[in-house]
């Protein structure tokens, strides 16, 4: 199960530059992996940007003992990726991104229906969006959360982190991009429903996206 590693790190690096192109990503990186077997996953590497990654920058990791190979560190969020490829055995591809309107959600803290806010969103999202319960950023216990929200609602393909960011899981890199974007088209409209009951007319009529 996965890919074979040098096309696994090819497409990790791959998604970096698309996922700079798409407008996902808000303030810092993220990160992303793919899986190549049970028991090992490729990684995107701490604290390179991804408008210069390469495939030889793309760090592997053990699940069981977290050694990795590479020339660089890997991600300080490997342990969310292992915790998230053991629960899903049909997982090869996980984006971590920091988008605009889910992240803003994840604050909230609810479990987001997807069948209420964006019905044609259900086959690729799933019936529902939790929120993990918050942990600090690069800790077990964000990891445990994490993986708690995906044991608690295995149909859901993606997890809002509270007060973090969002987590795509995708059995490749196209799906786990199509999960990424329908997440942040059901947020929007979510956000939007949320907002517009408590702003002034006045400023709805003025308020552009910038200005979030």
């Amino acid at each position: 199960m996965g890919f074979e590693e040098r096309e696994a790190k090819e497409m990790v690096a791959e998604a970096g530059r698309k996922l700079l192109e798409s407008g996902l990503i808000v303030r810092t990186w993220g990160n992303i992996s793919a899986r190549i077997s049970n028991d090992e996953f490729v990684i995107t590497p701490s604290g390179k940007g991804y408008d210069t990654l390469t495939a030889d920058d793309i760090v592997k990791v053990n699940m069981n003992d977290f050694s990795w190979e590479g020339k660089a560190k890997p991600s300080s969020e490997k342990h969310m990726h292992a915790a998230i490829y053991r629960q899903r055995l049909g997982a090869n591809f996980i984006i971590h991104t920091h988008q605009r309107y889910a992240s803003a959600l994840s604050s909230l803290g609810f479990v987001y229906s997807v069948y209420r806010t964006a019905p044609e969103s259900v086959p690729i999202l799933g019936p529902e969006v939790p929120t993990a319960h918050y942990g600090i950023s690069s800790t077990k216990m964000l990891s445990a959360r994490v993986e708690d929200a995906i044991a608690q609602f295995p149909k859901s393909r993606a997890v809002l982190m509270q007060g973090h960011g969002a987590v795509c899981v995708g059995v490749d890199c196209d799906d786990a991009f199509r999960i990424a974007n329908a997440l942040e088209q059901m947020a929007e409209k979510r956000y939007a429903q949320l907002l517009g009951p408590l702003m002034p007319v006045e400023c709805a009529e003025n308020y552009q996206d910038s200005d979030f």
